[in-house]
């Protein structure tokens, strides 16, 4: 049994994930206090955090094999209200879940994001400010793949109609 940290299994890719991962492996979800959530199976572990500091303690405690990070939060057309949200979700919390990657003992890191980085077919072309955050992350992960080179990383890119 594999043992895999999933990010964002209560949003709609990330809990197919984890129904789907969860009856061969032993995922461990991260989920702020407020989130709570109860699950009968023996295979999901939930780590609660309520802070970044408490988040990271958890984390660097934890042996797993992959990472596979889903979380995220997305608004089409942002309000300055949307930006430390934006800022917290997409480039921070993740940024946190790399930094242990060594102390972990990741073997691999699967990342999320969004063609909405090459809007309309061009590089580089972002279509909103969650598209930059999501660019902004990927290059954040190309600076761990040189600090991990024996962590292999991967990039699914989702594209969409708007």
């Amino acid at each position: 049994m594999s043992k895999i940290l999933l990010t964002g299994s209560t949003g709609f890719i990330g809990s197919e994930l984890l129904r789907g991962l969860s009856k061969n492996n032993i995922i461990f979800i991260v989920l702020r206090k407020k989130n709570k959530i109860y699950t009968k199976n023996k295979n999901i572990k939930i780590i609660y955090f309520r802070n970044y500091n408490q988040l990271n303690n958890s984390l660097k405690k934890l042996s797993i094999d992959t990472v596979i990070h889903c979380a995220a939060h997305y608004v089409k057309h942002h309000k300055y209200e949307d930006i430390r949200k934006l800022s917290d979700s997409n480039i921070v919390f993740g940024n946190i879940i790399l930094e242990n990657l060594y102390k972990m003992k990741v073997k691999k890191f699967i990342n999320f994001s969004t063609g909405w980085v090459n809007f309309d077919g061009k590089k580089d072309n972002c279509f909103n400010l969650y598209s930059i955050y999501k660019k902004s992350f990927n290059e954040i992960i190309n600076f761990y793949k040189k600090k991990f080179h024996k962590i292999k990383f991967f990039n699914l890119w989702l594209l969409d109609k708007n």
